[in-house]
Parts: structure tokens; C-alpha cells; sequence
């Protein structure tokens, strides 16, 4: 069961990493851009270490700090919600 987790969060978060590369290029190029709405839903899907690498890696809304304060607070759910789970288990 826990591999299947980890396999999870591995794929969740490359995918998240690439969306951040595949927004950037595109704002480079002004072509059509990737909406926050699907960025805050991989970040839910627990893929914000990925959004949070892919922002410092292509220096990519690190401006926008509403952005960044909603990505860190989706980790703090999570990082609460699976401490809650191990403490009660």
C-alpha cells in the first residue's frame, strides 16, 4: 500500500513540475497559458513540492505572492492532515 503512495506522489508531483515548465515557456513565447485553477488542483492532489520546485527552478511566479502563499498553505493541510492520520493510527 505505501509504494502505491509513494508511486502516487512521485507521478502527481512530476506532473505538477512539468506543468510549471510547460506555463513558463508559454508565457515566454506569449502563447496561451496554463489557468492557476489547474496548478491549485495538482497542488491539492498533493503535487505542491513539485509546483514549488517548478517555480524556483524556471523562475516562475515567484512574484506572485498570493500564489506562493496558497501553494504553502496547501502543504500545511497536508503536512497537518497526514500527521493527524499517523498520531491516530
Amino acid at each position: 500500500m505505501i509504494r502505491y503512495f509513494i508511486g502516487y506522489i512521485l507521478l502527481v508531483n512530476t506532473i505538477s513540475f512539468l506543468i510549471m515548465y510547460i506555463d513558463k515557456k508559454r508565457a515566454k513565447e506569449g502563447k496561451w497559458r496554463i489557468k492557476e485553477k489547474v496548478l491549485f488542483i495538482t497542488a491539492f492532489l498533493l503535487g505542491e513540492l513539485g509546483i514549488m520546485l517548478g517555480m524556483k527552478a524556471f523562475k516562475h511566479k515567484r512574484k506572485k505572492k498570493s500564489f506562493l502563499l496558497a501553494i504553502i498553505t496547501i502543504l500545511v493541510l497536508h503536512i497537518s492532515i497526514m500527521l493527524a492520520i499517523v498520531v491516530n493510527v
